[in-house]
């Protein structure tokens, strides 16, 4: 039963929402406009929903799963190229408007988070700095790594796409030799590209203010849903 208590709790929980670092870049399409794009609007309906009905969204794809799977080989391969020992943070961490499971490397001593990316081929893995950089804006990293750096006060951040061979399951029917690599041909050199971005207090502002006006869309749409099934006050 949706009790009054129920409803009140809900309402905090939405006055107060905080959204997750990888869900940045789908509320922040149009940054400079003071209102929310229709993208936002879906994914804050969505949340909502799972939060009154009580559920969790699937969030899943190859692209997603290979991800999550080659994440300790592509940590690895970072280490072996450019010599250090950085292991995944696993740290759930937030502020007032944003959280996170964990970012994938905070290295404290250098200032930086380091946004680990693993392309699902080897044709879409970005062979230039400049490609990386399109590439990233154009996926929203760049939110995503400002989040983590507005989370846990870092002033740099560092987004390194590393090629990881793709499981097999994940890609049986595809040509191997987009998958596959032979270090005798391709050094792992080669499997590593990285872009940099500072904090932008700028973005972090614009951030900040999307979230809040999230926040006031999730108590509306809350409000609709309890209008429309005979919960009006």
């Amino acid at each position: 039963m949706l009790t009054k208590e129920r409803i009140e709790e809900i309402r905090n929980e939405l006055k107060n929402l905080k959204i997750r670092s990888s869900a940045t870049s789908t509320v922040m399409t149009s940054p400079n406009k003071n209102e929310m794009p229709v993208g936002a609007k879906t994914y804050i309906e969505d949340l909502v929903g799972m939060i009154v009905y009580n559920y969790i969204g699937e969030i899943g794809s190859k692209y997603f799963d290979k991800g999550h799977e080659v994440e300790d080989a592509s940590i690895g391969l970072y280490n072996r190229v450019f010599f250090k020992n950085y292991r995944k943070a696993v740290k759930p961490a937030s502020n007032e408007y944003l959280k996170t499971q964990s970012c994938d490397i905070d290295d404290e001593e250098d200032d930086m988070i380091i946004d680990i990316k693993s392309p699902w081929t080897k044709k879409t893995f970005p062979k230039t700095k400049r490609q990386a950089r399109k590439d990233a804006i154009k996926a929203g990293y760049d939110w995503q790594i400002l989040s983590y750096q507005s989370i846990y006060k870092r002033k740099k951040g560092r987004i390194a796409f590393c090629f990881s061979e793709t499981p097999e399951g994940l890609c049986q029917w595809e040509d191997q030799t987009l998958h596959t690599v032979n270090n005798e041909i391709v050094p792992e050199e080669l499997l590593i590209t990285s872009v940099d971005f500072d904090f932008d207090p700028i973005m972090e502002a614009q951030l900040f203010a999307r979230v809040k006006l999230c926040r006031i869309y999730a108590l509306e749409y809350f409000n609709e849903i309890l209008k429309d099934h005979g919960f009006e006050e």
